[in-house]
């Protein structure tokens, strides 16, 4: 199936239905039986979810996987693609993870994506009992800031926030990070 074929479509979009269509094209994720197709990012947004994979990667443990936009199952027929996922490695090529695997996930927020990922996706990650929730916030200058979310009575909760040239700890088994060493292209 070429991309051409499938924007026509009849009816709601089932998990099946998704994980048919093409790899390697456009970000598409399923929520309530549609499609939301993004761009791919701009080049500061994959540079700072790269980096973010890497720096976590390098403080994980042999078991848990550090990766940039994997397929999460976040409710039936919902599939979700955040900027960087933490899982426990479930062995094989895996196309969709499921939320008990996942540690912890991470948006990197920018000016065209800000309500998508606040809101929408903040209550589809809590509705699946994904236990952290990480937000890269970049500033009018350019400077990134973390802020870490705790999954607490089905919503998140803001346990700490850093800006450049502060500490955040992540949860165990990560350590801390320093929201400008995202900003750096080796630790």
């Amino acid at each position: 199936m070429s991309y051409g074929d499938f924007w026509y479509h009849d009816g709601p979009w089932t998990e099946e239905d998704f994980l048919a269509l093409p790899h390697g094209g456009p970000k598409i994720e399923l929520a309530d039986g549609r499609l939301i197709v993004s761009p791919a990012a701009r080049k500061v947004h994959q540079r700072l979810m790269q980096r973010l994979a890497n720096l976590m990667e390098a403080m994980a443990p042999d078991d848990l996987a550090v990766e940039v936009e994997l397929n999460v199952r976040v409710g039936p027929e919902e599939i979700l693609i955040p900027d960087v996922v933490a899982t426990y490695e479930q062995g094989g090529d895996v196309l969709v993870h499921d939320p008990e695997q996942v540690v912890l996930v991470a948006e990197v927020l920018s000016p065209c994506n800000n309500g998508w990922e606040w809101v929408f996706k903040n209550h589809l990650y809590a509705k699946a009992g994904l236990p952290w929730y990480l937000l890269v916030e970049v500033g009018e200058n350019g400077d990134p800031a973390l802020i870490l979310q705790r999954l607490d009575e089905g919503h998140y909760v803001e346990v700490a926030r850093a800006a450049c040239g502060e500490s955040l700890r992540l949860p165990d088994p990560f350590g801390p990070i320093d929201p400008a060493d995202l900003l750096k292209r080796r630790p």
